[in-house]
């Protein structure tokens, strides 16, 4: 009786997991272009202490941090999904995507900001704390900009969500 109105739960395969998260981590730049950043950086205070390979590896970090709550609002824990990570970048190595050696710092660091981001509950306060990274300290508009760029975070979410339906349905 009861049977007929359970819904099941998805069940996920970690390949596909990997899969997803792998391509959010190489194919970033297609889902939201670094170029939206730095031109709302230049308009709100022209670039001081700007490092463009910091905003390419926060704007790695806050996807994949969407990637990580697509997941976990639909049961996969944190910790599973770090493992997962895992295999992501020995598949990297293996690919020769990153180097052995690297491996530990940029994994640690990924991990560390991902758990950051995902305490932050409002695009705004991720959008403070990205650009506080981003900027290394110099933003003198720190809150105001993580309001300007919410609506772009905003984006970038609905970006990747989208992103991994598509990929979910294949």
């Amino acid at each position: 009786m009861f049977g007929l109105n359970k819904r099941t739960a998805p069940v996920y395969k970690d390949r596909s997991i990997e899969h997803i998260l792998g391509y959010i981590l190489v194919f970033r730049a297609d889902i939201i272009p670094n170029r939206v950043f730095v031109d709302k950086e230049r308009e709100l205070n022209g670039i001081i202490g700007f490092n463009a390979s910091k905003l390419s590896d926060e704007l790695d970090y806050v996807a994949l941090q969407y990637a990580y709550k697509f997941f976990i609002e639909r049961g996969i824990s944190s910790e599973k999904l770090d493992q997962v990570l895992s295999d992501v970048f020995d598949r990297f190595i293996k690919d020769k995507v990153i180097a052995k050696g690297d491996r530990q710092p940029h994994y640690e660091l990924m991990t560390n900001r991902v758990r950051e981001y995902l305490a932050m509950k409002s695009a705004a306060k991720i959008g403070v704390a990205f650009m506080s990274h981003v900027v290394e300290g110099h933003n003198a508009l720190t809150s105001d900009t993580g309001r300007y760029i919410a609506p772009v975070l905003n984006t970038l979410e609905s970006n990747i969500r989208k992103r991994i339906n598509a990929e979910l349905a294949v």
